[in-house]
């Protein structure tokens, strides 16, 4: 992700899946409630680097779903966007 500020909100699992079913990269259901979602990544970012972003997180690809854009002339491009589940709270908010 080199050296660009990426935000990053508390979300929740609802908001993740709502994503997944508008056709995004899907993270797999976990047992955790403990959602970030990530804005101002690249638009090329791929599920492997944002991964490596949470390096020691206990984050796997299968925990990532990245965002595309559901409308407008940008439908169907990346939006930057990503939502990450970590397996417990203490490493979401380390």
């Amino acid at each position: 992700l080199g050296r660009r500020y990426v935000e990053v909100f508390d979300s929740t699992p609802e908001e993740m899946t709502s994503k997944a079913s508008l056709g995004h990269a899907a993270a797999a259901a976990q047992e955790t409630d403990s959602v970030l979602r990530l804005r101002g990544l690249p638009y090329d970012v791929t599920i492997p680097q944002v991964t490596e972003f949470f390096d020691g997180y206990g984050v796997g690809d299968g925990h990532v779903t990245l965002g595309i854009t559901a409308d407008g002339k940008f439908a169907g491009k990346p939006s930057g966007e990503a939502w990450v589940q970590f397996p417990s709270q203490d490493l979401a908010t380390a």
